[in-house]
């Protein structure tokens, strides 16, 4: 299997923008990229062959919207914290979008870049040769612009069997759904669950969410569409006040904040305690 071969190693509801290039260079200091070279977090305790899988968050950006670039990054970036973006490739450079040079500096910074297939299409409904279009051209489009891409996240949440594989096919170590939930070590890694993070989300709740995971040892990703002071309360945005909140909640509790490819990477060396 590919992926052998490579690797031998809940919804709740309810700025200040920097210069870019000084959010990068705040981000640098953050650590290096863990798109490829799969390195457990720091969370994590080895012991002959075995180890403890922590509890961790991941912060997931879905679609590639500029203003997550214009209001989430200044603020990831004064708490010390990464991301995982994942893009539709098709849409990179146009208005509202990510360009490939805000990607490319994203990911030098430490943020993880994932693909979101090419034109955000629901899988399920294509043919074979479509999906691999879509899932394996997403990944080709990304590198062809020197980013290292490692995990996938589906359009709509819409996936099954065969579009599984075809992740798989593509070289992906792992791929995140829109199902509710917290990942282990023994989740299905091509099917990772998520807690979205919309306009009806509560601070309160998500703290909540993530303490749990904290104390139960498990993986939250939180999933976000836009950031957006301007739009808040139209759905799929938070606020400011609220992403602010959650990233200085974050910060003080010292809660391990990793990329989608560190925390599987951290899956694939653990055996449960």
């Amino acid at each position: 299997m590919r992926v052998a071969q490579q690797m031998m190693c809940l919804a709740f509801g309810r700025g200040l923008v920097a210069p870019f290039s000084i959010i990068l260079i705040s981000l640098g200091a953050i650590g290096a990229t863990a798109q490829t070279t799969l390195m457990p977090p720091s969370g994590s305790s080895t012991a002959t062959g075995r180890c403890s899988f922590k509890g961790m968050v991941s912060l997931n950006f879905d679609d590639g919207n500029v203003d997550v670039l214009q209001y989430a990054v200044p603020i990831m970036r004064s708490s010390a914290l990464v991301g995982t973006f994942y893009v539709v490739t098709d849409r990179i450079g146009t208005r509202g979008y990510l360009s490939a040079s805000d990607l490319n500096e994203l990911q030098r910074a430490g943020n993880e870049i994932g693909a979101h297939t090419r034109k955000h299409r629901d899988l399920t409904l294509l043919s074979e040769d479509d999906v691999r279009n879509e899932v394996a051209g997403s990944k080709a489009a990304l590198g062809a612009m020197g980013l290292d891409v490692s995990t996938f996240a589906y359009p709509f949440g819409s996936f099954n069997g065969r579009v599984e594989q075809a992740v798989k096919d593509a070289g992906f170590v792992g791929a995140r759904s829109t199902n509710s939930g917290t990942n282990t070590p023994s989740t299905d890694r091509f099917a990772l669950l998520r807690l979205d993070m919309n306009d009806a989300t509560t601070l309160e709740g998500v703290e909540a969410a993530i303490q749990g995971a904290i104390t139960k040892n498990e993986w939250l990703i939180l999933a976000f569409h836009h950031v957006n002071g301007a739009y808040a309360g139209r759905p799929k945005v938070v606020d400011l006040v609220f992403f602010r909140g959650l990233a200085e909640y974050l910060a003080e509790r010292q809660v391990p904040v990793v990329t989608n490819t560190q925390a599987i990477s951290s899956m694939l060396n653990c055996i449960p305690d």
